[in-house]
């Protein structure tokens, strides 16, 4: 496949079940080749939605359509906040004057997050970005934002909170702070506040 590219020549992923890459293995083909600097553009359906889910390159057979994005940064926080838990990317419709201002809000509040970016999906001047919010923020102009947006974010897991009795039951039986550590790396617990919770512990006890 990457050689009949790298010759020039176009190739199309096709489906007898819809829309590639949403309800079938389509996007890890995306994946690989948007990893290889292949230009991947979707074919005009209903809607942006279905279009840039196609062409995320990541798992989207299960995704939550957003509307257009909150305008008040706190209203946004807090539900993204909510949809954390959930893992399952977001998609939203946003305007070229809101587009930076969101990105940055994202960036601020949800390091980790990955970005899809389509603007002008299907049309002549169709552009699509991948990466954090960081890094496509970088590649922004102001001549660049005029159009319609549509973009996907995928927000990094939350990490749970930790069970004190389980770290209380593990101090007890005189483990290290390095065999708790490997311990509750497994369990996905904030290792930051693990770290504190056992030191402090230790020190009472």
């Amino acid at each position: 496949m990457f050689q009949i590219l790298q010759n020039g020549l176009n190739i199309a992923l096709v489906t007898d079940a819809g829309t590639p890459s949403i309800s079938d293995p389509g996007s890890y083909t995306v994946s690989k080749l948007i990893k290889n600097g292949v230009v991947v553009s979707p074919i005009p359906g209903p809607s942006a939605v279905s279009c840039l889910a196609s062409v995320a390159g990541i798992p989207a057979d299960n995704y939550i359509f957003g509307g257009f994005f909150p305008r008040k940064e706190m209203q946004a926080i807090e539900m993204l906040k909510k949809m954390t838990p959930l893992s399952m990317p977001i998609i939203f419709f946003e305007s070229p004057k809101r587009i930076k201002q969101t990105l940055e809000c994202i960036n601020d509040n949800f390091k980790g997050a990955y970005c899809i970016v389509g603007k002008e999906l299907t049309k002549i001047y169709e552009t699509i970005f991948y990466g954090s919010p960081e890094e496509i923020l970088a590649t922004f102009t102001d001549d660049m934002l005029k159009g319609e947006w549509c973009f996907m974010v995928s927000l990094p897991k939350e990490k749970t909170a930790y069970n004190p009795d389980f770290l209380n039951q593990a101090c007890e039986l005189g483990l290290s702070q390095s065999q708790i550590g490997s311990l509750v790396k497994t369990l996905g617990w904030n290792k930051k506040d693990v770290y504190n919770y056992v030191i402090n512990y230790k020190k009472d006890h």
